[in-house]
């Protein structure tokens, strides 16, 4: 059996690029890898990961591990922080959340706790929860 079958029966190729761009990042020797935050809201505890090195303004590596309090599923998906842009239209300007899109679904956090889940532009759960 080859070692690409061998590492694919118990990683996920998803989660193999995952580690590979973490060891990329720590082998350059760069700070600040994997910056996380705890969300908790009434139904959900949301672990948020920021895989770009510290001091980078925009981030397309956003890991979210969302789990449901209830029944104790979990949801892994990656995406970007997400900001206004300055007078020039180009700039990144004040940081307004993280937003991940998993097909038709899209989850939204807010510096301020939001939760805001969509599907298309209707929304299905909005909620407050609390940074830890």
């Amino acid at each position: 059996m080859s070692l690409s079958r061998t590492v694919n029966l118990f990683i996920p190729r998803s989660r193999l690029w995952q580690i590979l761009l973490t060891v990329l990042v720590w082998s350059w020797g760069l700070p600040g890898l994997a910056q996380s935050r705890v969300l908790i809201t009434p139904n959900f505890r949301i672990e948020i990961e920021k895989l770009c090195p510290e001091g980078v303004v925009i981030c397309d590596h956003i890991r979210y591990i969302g789990t449901d309090r209830k029944t104790g599923s979990s949801l892994e998906l990656m995406g970007r922080t997400y900001h206004t842009t300055g007078a020039d239209g180009v700039t990144p300007s004040r940081f307004v959340g993280y937003i991940f899109e998993n097909g038709e679904y899209k989850y939204i956090l807010s510096p301020e706790g939001h939760l805001r889940i969509l599907q298309g532009e209707t929304v299905l759960l909005e909620e407050k929860g609390k940074w830890q």
